[in-house]
């Protein structure tokens, strides 16, 4: 297998309800570990998921637990498998 895997558990980047764009309320399961490609027709989001929303929300928390300012969030409801620093 490609993914991921701890134990039996494929490891898994989740986002939900990603609203940026041409995207409403997308709900979503990336595999890590895998290569992952985004198609579509022109218009679809594509980019909008990628940068808007998975490289942003990235960003955002690598600054955050970089430095004390504040970043602006993605527009989305969840972002669920990002490993976060423990205080």
């Amino acid at each position: 297998r490609a993914s991921l895997l701890v134990g039996e558990v494929m490891m898994k980047l989740t986002v939900r309800g990603a609203r940026e764009h041409n995207l409403r309320d997308l709900n979503l399961d990336i595999p890590l570990g895998a290569l992952v490609v985004f198609t579509g027709v022109s218009g679809s989001g594509k980019s909008s998921l990628a940068f808007d929303t998975l490289f942003a929300e990235g960003r955002r928390r690598y600054l955050e637990a970089a430095s004390s300012d504040k970043v602006r969030p993605a527009s989305l409801t969840s972002f669920i498998g990002a490993r976060t620093r423990s205080p």
